[in-house]
């Protein structure tokens, strides 16, 4: 039988307690590594590396200089090195990743200011992003193709132009997002919540609208495979006040 680590199970433990709370935060600068990796044995090399540099750089990260600018080299340093890690994790490290930047007030909106580390062309797909925290985040073209984003809070988030095709977003919140000329084909939209959402141009085609909310949504140009693909708009728990692909307005 295997020993165990009591600090490390300690770490674990609250780590968990933290995550039932959806609150998720680091606990001390040693638990980092088990904290983003939820528990687990984790192998020495680039993501570990990663966490590292990031951390050494989250304070000129949150910044502000005197005329309440911060620092753009290290902000751009730190976007390249998130954007060139990304695309050879795992789905279970890529999220770990946005976890990290999220607990880290790197990619959310902090006191109405945007969020400092911009994630637009990230390549997250078939990440596993179940019920993430991802409010506000610049995700503007970034590859989610196959993410589960079941659940997830993505909402006020800039999704423009992303390719979503075949993701689950069953039950997210996607209230005031930015969808337009969004992918959005054979994507699991059942449950899924697109209040005042912009989803201008965006591709539906295929896509499972049961029960999803689209109060006031923006669906102008819209696109759908076929005429019998758009009647599943009927499907929707509500239409009420959305400007349907033609451009006429839902009663």
């Amino acid at each position: 039988m295997a020993l165990s680590d009591p600090d490390a199970d300690a770490t674990s433990h609250q780590y968990d307690t933290h995550m039932e709370t959806g609150k998720g935060n680091a606990i001390g600068q040693n638990a980092r590594v088990t904290n983003y990796h939820y528990g687990l044995p984790q192998p020495q090399g680039s993501l570990e590396a990663y966490f590292d540099k990031m951390d050494n750089m989250k304070e000129s990260l949150l910044k502000k200089n005197i005329l309440g600018g911060r620092n753009k080299a290290v902000i751009n340093t730190a976007r390249a090195l998130t954007l060139r890690i990304l695309p050879s994790l795992d789905k279970a490290q890529k999220k770990q990743v946005l976890q990290y930047l999220y607990d880290s007030k790197l990619i959310g909106v902090i006191e109405n200011d945007k969020p400092i580390i911009p994630l637009d062309r990230a390549d997250l797909s078939r990440a596993d992003l179940s019920r993430a925290e991802l409010g506000e985040a610049n995700l503007r073209e970034a590859n989610l193709r196959e993410a589960n984003l079941y659940g997830a809070s993505i909402y006020r988030a800039n999704l423009s132009e992303a390719n979503l095709s075949f993701a689950n977003l069953s039950g997210a919140n996607l209230s005031f997002a930015n969808l337009s000329e969004a992918n959005l084909g054979k994507a699991n939209l059942s449950g899924t919540s697109f209040y005042e959402a912009n989803l201008r141009e965006a591709n539906l085609g295929e896509a499972n609208l049961s029960g999803a909310l689209l109060i006031g949504a923006n669906l102008m140009g819209a696109t759908f495979a076929s005429e019998l693909d758009q009647a599943t708009l009927s499907q929707c728990k509500s239409l009420k006040g959305a400007i349907m692909p033609d451009g006429s307005k839902h009663s």
